[in-house]
């Protein structure tokens, strides 16, 4: 271009996301063209209208790995603390905001934490920075509904102590007539202290790992050392 700028220079991730009918599609942050992973921010987690990313709310829920046509999955929240109640979420300001093709980046201002986000295309990358000397807790909220799908079932278990392994599987909607599996495996850049299963609220013994519809794994990452905490997300169908 003229002016020194590339192309990609020119993309703006925020457009249409302040219209009153954005679709849960929409939300590509880091998304690689044709790519699988489509990484991002979700302030309104549920529907396939006016859901995903939403410029006007001012509240994230999670981050999640897959914004397509009537599929969802494998959201994340980070938390300094363990989570009650069953909520996750954090106020967020557009000030301390970045969004560029292939990179997100912001401050959860109730929870401290700086979240920054990109992606390959079969792999989302997290880069969580805590509030030092605090807990680190990771939550998959992975048996919840998301975007235009129910989850019919899912399972998520501790493989070693830096590695979780699972599947979520899409119920079927009116549009698409199949459920549809997911399969991921994360890999954290710090150990793995605690590893806690959770069932519609309910805490379950997740020494096997846990499962079924509403299913929750919340992961205590080891406190020592640097306050970052390195996550990959790897997806298949």
């Amino acid at each position: 271009m003229a002016d020194g700028r590339e192309p990609v220079d020119c993309v703006d991730p925020m457009i249409d996301t302040a219209k009153p009918k954005v679709r849960w599609v929409f939300t590509v942050f880091t998304a690689r063209p044709f790519g699988m992973v489509r990484l991002g921010p979700n302030t309104d987690p549920v529907g396939t209208w006016g859901s995903g990313y939403r410029y006007n709310t001012n509240r994230i829920v999670n981050f999640s790995h897959i914004h397509a046509w009537q599929l969802a999955g494998v959201p994340v929240m980070p938390a300094p603390g363990l989570p009650r109640g069953g909520d996750t979420g954090s106020r967020y300001r557009h000030e301390t905001e970045t969004a560029r093709p292939g990179y997100y980046d912001v401050l959860l201002d109730d929870l401290g934490i700086r979240a920054e986000l990109t992606a390959t295309d079969r792999v989302g990358f997290h880069r969580y920075t805590f509030p030092p000397g605090g807990d680190r807790f990771l939550t998959f909220d992975l048996g919840s509904e998301l975007g235009p799908c129910e989850m019919s079932d899912a399972f998520v278990r501790r493989v070693t102590d830096t590695e979780i392994e699972g599947t979520i599987e899409n119920e079927v909607t009116a549009r698409r007539n199949k459920r549809t599996q997911i399969h991921f495996v994360a890999r954290l850049s710090k150990r793995i202290q605690a590893f806690e299963g959770l069932v519609n609220g309910q805490p379950v013994d997740a020494w096997d790992g846990v499962s079924g519809k509403g299913c929750r794994a919340v992961i205590r990452c080891d406190g020592s050392g640097s306050p970052t905490v390195l996550l990959k997300v790897a997806i298949s169908y």
